[in-house]
């Protein structure tokens, strides 16, 4: 399923529900259950996605409709958001240099980290069509992207991995 912006290619529904979950997960009042993606709302607004899902960005209003179905997708979009944190963090800290988030969609990891790893270099295999979304969401929101990000235009159907990072550096 895709949905498709107003004269915008198509991006993933996928991408867009699972930033939509970590937006509003990053509006927990309660520190040990927020979500750690404070950036998530940059790269969505009340689009038709938001309603198609039927939430809120107000935290209290999504989690009484988040509690009405099954609650376990906003809640795994949370816990594996704060575990690859954790993990990416700890392999930061012991001396990792580079980082790949396979199908980035709306991710927004290399932007975070970028302040406490700044020489890390994250390279993003993803679709042509979210990363031309993202990118522009990004530098109209948040600013420039980082020199350390590293797009990698990629259909995982069709094409190969390791060559499109190779070509990518």
């Amino acid at each position: 399923m895709e949905f498709q912006e107003q004269q915008a290619p198509k991006v993933s529904v996928t991408a867009l529900a699972v930033c939509v979950y970590r937006a509003i997960g990053a509006m927990d009042p309660d520190e040990k259950t927020r979500n750690p993606d404070y950036l998530a709302e940059k790269f969505i607004d009340q689009s038709p996605i938001v309603s198609l899902m039927g939430l809120s960005l107000n935290f209290a209003e999504a989690m009484e409709n988040i509690r009405r179905t099954p609650p376990y997708l906003f809640f795994f979009v949370t816990a594996r958001t704060k575990h690859i944190d954790a993990t990416l963090g700890r392999e930061l800290e012991s001396g990792a240099t580079q980082a790949v988030i396979l199908g980035a969609g709306f991710d927004s990891r290399a932007l975070r980290f970028h302040g406490n790893f700044p020489d890390v270099k994250f390279f993003e295999p993803d679709r042509p069509a979210n990363q031309a979304i993202k990118r522009r969401l990004s530098r109209e929101r948040i600013g420039p992207p980082p020199p350390t990000l590293v797009y990698v235009p990629l259909d995982f159907n069709t094409q190969t991995l390791g060559p499109a990072l190779g070509d990518a550096g």
